[in-house]
């Protein structure tokens, strides 16, 4: 994913590596998943010096926390898989925005 349009400026490559169902990634037909990992790697337009980090993600229902009394209302299908996707997008933002152009962590 080029940051802009300039060509001297650095790439982000995002890899999914892993989509996974309670840690199996023999899916069932419902294609149903609740993990995802992948590696980001942030390429400057040289190729020398980027950086690459590792991003998992993983959505759980924890019933426990739901107070005496009430119902739980789980999102719908779309809500959930966006929600998951939107979570890792999340941690690479985070992640990214704490290298300079580089690709080198940023020391304050």
């Amino acid at each position: 994913v080029p940051l802009s349009e300039n060509a001297a400026d650095p790439t982000v490559r995002i890899d999914i590596r892993k989509i996974a169902l309670n840690g199996d990634t023999v899916l069932p037909g419902s294609m149903e998943f609740n993990e995802l990992e992948g590696v980001v790697s942030f390429q400057t337009n040289t190729g020398e010096g980027g950086q690459s980090f590792p991003v998992k993600v993983v959505a759980v229902m924890d019933d426990s926390a739901i107070p005496v009394g009430y119902d739980a209302v789980p999102p719908s299908l779309d809500d959930f898989y966006k929600a998951m996707v939107d979570g890792f997008a999340m941690k690479v933002a985070e992640r990214l925005g704490t290298m300079n152009e580089a690709g080198a962590p940023i020391s304050n």
